[in-house]
């Protein structure tokens, strides 16, 4: 059976399916009494996607309302050039440069879950399939990317 993970997380991202990856704390979170829950359990470079929402709610210092929820371990999933993509590799991650919001491979190619983590280091954990990009042809990955340690 796998451990359970709770964690506290802004109240406007409390919702099930949201992920993120987990940076470690913040100073000002050593002295709050809810640092064991918030942070216990959560390993520093890995993925978590919210799997429940609880009712509990308290007042952090550093994003106001905060709401307990369940959190599990995933990837991340993103599209990445079929060329250079090797299962099991570790690889600099850029995301694809596209504008077109409404294609529907948009939200692979530029992961939300990456904004703001361009050129770090993920490991392909899985490449799941293919497919062309509608705009320039190029054939692209699509794979399973977990963060690794800085």
């Amino acid at each position: 059976m796998e451990e359970k993970r709770f964690t506290f997380i802004y109240r406007g991202l409390a919702r099930v399916g949201y992920s993120f990856i987990y940076e470690g704390s913040a100073s000002a979170c050593s002295r709050c009494e809810y640092f064991k829950v918030c942070h216990g359990k959560l390993k520093r470079n890995v993925t978590y996607r919210v799997s429940e929402v609880r009712d509990k709610k308290v007042s952090c210092t550093l994003v106001g309302e905060a709401v307990l929820v369940r959190v599990e371990p995933c990837e991340i999933e993103a599209a990445l050039d079929a060329k250079r993509t090797v299962e099991g590799a570790t690889i600099l991650f850029k995301p694809v440069d596209c504008d077109k919001l409404s294609c529907s491979h948009f939200n692979l190619c530029s992961p939300i879950a990456l904004e703001g983590l361009r050129e770090r280091r993920f490991k392909i954990i899985k490449v799941t399939g293919s497919f062309v990009c509608p705009s320039t042809g190029v054939k692209l990955a699509r794979v399973l990317l977990q963060p690794q340690e800085v």
